[in-house]
């Protein structure tokens, strides 16, 4: 039996319990992604553990399905996650252009170098702000609606203008997702096609086990 302390182990570092249920011979087909910060450690252990109880591999060609899969699953989701953070920061960077819109004049007289420092300041407070409305608090969110609405913008509009300004680097991001679904779609035919074969082939052994019974 298991001690508590190799379970509080296990449940701390994902990686204990799944590499426990790989076969020895198999764990070089499973390695890290790199991670951003957080749980994605975790996350793709997790995944991993989830894909190998589903499919349930028994042969070699199965494992290497199942190490593909979670490939494929793990790169689909970077992928996604990539494309929502990059317009998440092109409306970020629009909505501080709306800000700096609505910047009055201050009156006052510059020489060149006070005008670029002026503006560079402008600049960053205005992104700071644009990225503290984006913060993801329920404050945080009315501030930006009650802006927005005073500035005669709308949510929609933000997100027209970032997906405008990244529509190629987008696509890009959606042909790399693409081409990660159809992956997915052909292990899950081949899969089928394996159980297939497999049950054909069980069906077959207790057929020939009862006719050499019989005999």
């Amino acid at each position: 039996m298991e001690s508590e302390m190799q379970r509080e182990n296990k449940d701390s570092n994902p990686v204990t319990g799944v590499s426990d249920i790989i076969p020895d011979r198999f764990k070089g087909l499973f390695f890290e992604p790199p991670f951003l910060e957080g749980k994605d450690k975790t996350l793709f252990w997790n995944l991993a553990a989830a894909v190998i109880d589903e499919r349930k591999p028994e042969t070699a060609s199965d494992w290497v399905a199942v190490s593909d899969l979670v490939a494929s699953l793990w790169d689909e989701r970077c992928f996604r996650r990539g494309a929502h953070a990059l317009l998440r920061s092109g409306m970020i960077d629009v909505l501080r252009g709306v800000m700096l819109r609505q910047e009055k004049p201050s009156g006052r007289t510059f020489t060149l170098d006070c005008v670029a420092s002026e503006q560079e300041v402008k600049d960053w407070d205005a992104g700071r702000r644009a990225r503290s409305y984006y913060g993801g608090t329920p404050t945080q969110s009315e501030e930006r609606a009650v802006f927005l609405t005073d500035s005669a913008t709308t949510e929609a509009e933000l997100y027209a203008h970032a997906f405008q300004r990244n529509s190629e680097t987008l696509q890009d991001f959606e042909r790399m997702i693409a081409a990660r679904e159809r992956v997915r779609r052909r292990l899950r035919k081949e899969d089928a096609h394996r159980r297939r074969e497999k049950a054909r082939e069980q069906t077959r052994n207790r057929a020939g086990g009862r006719i050499g019974d019989g005999q």
